[in-house]
């Protein structure tokens, strides 16, 4: 059927089914312009989250790998039941809540064994959801659970009322059970509904304003396929039909003659299937679907008995997934269920720590650690040793997530591999080095800094230490931070110092070099005589051009015979950055520090 928005908004609405002794119906507890008269701006937010779930191309949260993927929903089933054992009457068994899921499997992956009943013009639209229902093994507080919660309500049996709380199923105060975390849990209630009532389910766009009572009722008697079940609802596809609710799908006939769907590739249906012996394909009963292939009666949206229905669509396939896409009203179960639990940012995380995962389905983990060692793991933790930045990843299946943070002590490390500095008399604003690494805030953290050798001046500024080399040969100091976990070990660093500058009988320009640069032996010549005897007995100068990994990049030999005392070097095609220009004249060295900005 064609796709409009606002036909269907009743969606945000209770949908409640019940059974005669005749067949299946539905209907609709809250009327759509009294929900809009009564609450506007509710009825606005349903409006944009309509709008939302109908764009194409949203992007799956990032602890989904594959949007496509299998997207797995952890359960509990809450039986509430009168005194009786487990296994006797409304206490149904471990046994009929565990056929159930295997239904809900079965049905949603297109797995089930009569799939090979749908008529051959629908099977090309048949859909395997690629959604799956577990246990939940992990309850709200972090302890083992079967999944299965159990609460004595006497001979109570529950009418379906106007509101939640009338009803009393979902609340510890009305005599029900309270729901587990909404958001990370689908609740499935099982009890006795009164005469003729099969179940319901709250809509997806009901989440935002109602997100505790979020789940789906079904009569202990339409539950599972093993067990007290009636004739008709004996299959478990009473759950299958409102879950597909539970993921904003709608009856197959819209709740109208001939009405919509907002599913695209599901036929015009006149109206619900009475729930007698299953009908005979094709059925045309309506001037809707005469030249067609008929109704779909056997789509699980339908009010057919549980034995005539064996698939969901390519359509409602999309309808349903999209609940998933970040905006949508189902997307906390990819955000919330499969997590590493947070992990404190700038505070001590000791070596040994154990990481905790939000696993509530306790899928099989993989655990990779960059920059730590494992040293135990489970479905539900991991414990790291070492220091540093650790790349953590929990992977199962098709959900991942990651974590950065640093472990351990502080260490210090820096990017200024290679560096060397000139000597001079003050302090240079490009004479310093980043003092980084990890367990520790650069900007705000305590230094120590310790003189190996004395023959240079310094002072540390945030992470920077500014350094004033008194002569040439080499610098050596070792530093030590204080981080989140106490101080770091002392880090030993040397850099070369050379007598940097023409020596009186070159000049550099520009420098900053653009395109080229320029060595002039000719520029001091008539202001420095001294230094005119040099220029004029020049010999063989060596020109050498290094980067700042000490990475020889360009070398010339300059001969006293040229009568151009003036050496041009293209810098066009050098990466931008610093460099060391060494001139080598009768066995002494000269640097000239060299920037390039091409």
């Amino acid at each position: 059927m064609k796709t409009y928005l606002i036909s269907i908004l009743f969606i945000a609405l209770l949908s409640i089914c019940s059974v005669s002794s005749a067949q299946r119906t539905c209907g609709i507890d809250t009327n759509l312009e009294e929900f809009q008269k009564s609450n506007p701006k509710e009825y606005k937010r349903i409006m944009e989250l309509e709008l939302t779930k109908s764009k194409e191309g949203a992007a799956i949260q990032q602890r989904i790998i594959d949007s496509n993927g299998k997207i797995i929903i952890p359960v509990v089933v809450h039986v509430l039941h009168g005194n009786s054992p487990i296994g006797a009457n409304q206490n149904i068994s471990n046994a009929q809540v565990l056929s159930q899921i295997d239904v809900l499997n079965e049905d949603f992956r297109r797995l089930n064994a009569d799939r090979v009943n749908t008529p051959v013009p629908f099977q090309s639209v048949a859909a395997d959801v690629n959604i799956e229902f577990r246990l939940a093994c992990i309850d709200p507080n972090g302890n083992a659970t079967t999944g299965i919660t159990r609460t004595n309500v006497g001979d109570r049996i529950f009418t379906v009322g106007s509101t939640e709380q009338s009803t009393g199923i979902k609340f510890n105060s009305t005599g029900g059970k309270d729901a587990w975390d909404t958001s990370k849990y689908l609740n499935i209630w099982v009890c006795v509904l009164n005469t003729g009532s099969l179940g319901y389910s709250q809509r997806p766009s009901q989440f935002p304003f109602t997100p505790n009572t979020d789940g789906v009722v079904i009569h202990f008697a339409a539950f599972g396929r093993v067990g007290f079940l009636g004739s008709r609802t004996n299959k478990g596809r009473t759950a299958v039909h409102e879950i597909g609710h539970w993921l904003d799908l709608n009856h197959i006939w819209g709740d109208n003659d001939c009405g919509d769907d907002e599913v695209i590739d599901t036929p015009f249906q006149h109206t619900q299937t009475s729930q007698l012996d299953c009908p005979s394909f094709p059925r045309r009963t309506a001037s809707c679907n005469l030249t067609t292939n008929g109704e779909m009666f056997m789509n699980y949206m339908d009010y057919s008995n549980d034995v005539c229905m064996n698939l969901f669509t390519q359509g409602q396939k999309t309808r349903m997934r999209n609940n998933f896409l970040i905006g949508g009203a189902r997307h906390a179960f990819i955000n919330n269920y499969f997590k590493i639990k947070d992990v404190s940012q700038n505070t001590c995380i000791p070596s040994g720590s154990t990481i905790q995962l939000q696993n509530v389905h306790c899928l099989p983990v993989e655990w990779t650690a960059i920059g730590a060692t494992k040293v135990s793991e489970s479905n539900q933790s991991v414990t790291l040793t070492g220091s540093g930045t650790v790349t953590l990843t929990a992977t199962s299946g098709n959900y991942t997530d990651t974590k950065t943070f640093d472990l351990g002590n502080p260490i210090i490390t820096t990017s200024d591999i290679g560096k060397q500095f000139c000597k001079t008399n003050y302090y240079e604003t490009q004479n310093y080095i980043d003092l980084v690494g990890s367990g520790f805030a650069p900007l705000a953290a305590n230094f120590e800094v310790e003189k190996i050798t004395n023959n240079f001046a310094f002072y540390v500024t945030q992470n920077k230490m500014f350094i004033q080399p008194h002569t040439a040969g080499f610098i050596t100091f070792r530093v030590r931070v204080q981080g989140y976990c106490g101080w770091s070990a002392w880090k030993l660093f040397q850099y070369p110092v050379t007598n940097c500058g023409g020596g009186g009988f070159f000049k550099v320009y520009p420098n900053p070099a653009k395109e080229s640069l320029t060595i002039d032996f000719d520029s001091n010549k008539e202001n420095n005589k001294n230094e005119d005897q040099k220029q004029e007995n020049l010999g063989e100068v060596k020109i050498e051009l290094y980067n700042s990994y000490q990475k020889l990049v360009f070398e010339t030999t300059f001969k006293e015979e040229q009568k151009d005392r003036k050496l041009k070097i293209d810098t066009n095609k050098l990466p931008n950055g610093v460099y060391y220009l060494k001139i080598i004249n009768n066995k002494e060295v000269y640097t000239e520090r060299i920037v390039i900005e091409n």
